[in-house]
């Protein structure tokens, strides 16, 4: 048993850390015995993992660069005594961050809930870290008697992350060629401009070699194989989708035997659907020949 004890009963003990905050648990186990064989429980148990206290950041997804965002954290307090609290911020060249006029330490007591607010500027594009600590600095009957020598001093520190995006309008350019290459190199020069009012450091260029004559559309293809669901159309389209699929990446050699036996599947199932002797017709599935073909013949 890795990283636990087990006892002579048969019954065993192991210690894990589960992660903070209020989450439910379900835990399952099984066993293998040379005498008796495999052993499973009959039913998962399940268990509530509890943090009484730590801090909780409310964010958007993401921000535009310039605004102010009023940042609030919250944190509640289920000990059975009264705390103080202390939430800072760390600070960062990322950002500007000032707290708003409401205190920083506050008591909170049992069953309560504070707030914590800060006004939020970013200064740069992308994603910035925004690191929250949160401590007592006092636990006892109320906030104005003696601490509780027997309670150790609370922490809790998250950290998430902020989307910033930039001012302005986005516009996407592209530029396509088509290089031949035969047994030697070949180099061709790509000229990117960026308009005069472009926003500063949103600039962005990236280059893709697609080794296909038809390029990027035809990447991917496979995740077009889907299993064939809805109305007779609706299946027929689909398994239309898959043959067509199926042949093109045979005839380029990008058929793999997975993907192969995905469509073959899909196909069979979408053929046994009861609303195809409706309109008449089945998939010859089991004749295909080794070079992979798919023919739709009419019942008679």
């Amino acid at each position: 048993m890795a990283g636990g004890v087990l006892f002579s009963d048969g019954t065993g003990s192991v210690t894990l850390v589960v992660p903070d905050s209020i989450t439910g648990w379900e835990g399952s186990m099984f066993c293998v015995s040379d005498n008796e064989g495999f052993g499973m429980i009959p039913d998962p148990a399940k268990f509530t993992s509890f943090l009484p206290f730590f801090v909780e950041l409310s964010l958007p997804y993401s921000i535009v660069r310039g605004e102010t965002l009023v940042l609030r954290a919250f944190v509640p307090n289920y000990l059975e005594q009264c705390i103080k609290v202390r939430v800072t911020m760390g600070s960062s060249s990322d950002f500007v961050a000032e707290p708003q006029d409401v205190p920083q330490d506050v008591c909170i007591c049992l069953g309560e809930r504070a707030s914590y607010t800060w006004t939020l500027v970013p200064q740069k594009l992308g994603e910035i870290s925004l690191t929250l600590s949160a401590e007592t600095s006092h636990i006892g009957a109320t906030c104005d008697s003696p601490s509780d020598s027997s309670q150790p001093s609370r922490k809790d520190t998250v950290i998430q992350k902020l989307l910033v995006e930039p001012e302005g309008v986005k516009k996407e350019a592209t530029s396509s060629n088509l290089i031949c290459v035969q047994d030697s190199n070949s180099q061709t020069p790509i000229t990117l401009s960026s308009p005069e009012n472009a926003v500063p450091d949103s600039q962005l260029a990236f280059v893709t070699v697609v080794p296909d004559p038809l390029g990027l559309p035809l990447q991917n293809l496979e995740k077009l194989i889907q299993m064939p669901t809805g109305c007779a159309e609706q299946n027929l389209a689909r398994i239309a989708t898959i043959i067509y699929v199926l042949e093109y990446l045979n005839a380029t050699g990008q058929l793999t035997p997975e993907i192969l036996e995905k469509g073959k599947r899909f196909l069979a199932e979408g053929e046994q659907d009861p609303l195809y002797p409706a309109i008449g017709f089945s998939i010859d599935l089991y004749k295909l020949p080794a070079n992979f073909s798919v023919n739709i013949v009419p019942h008679t």
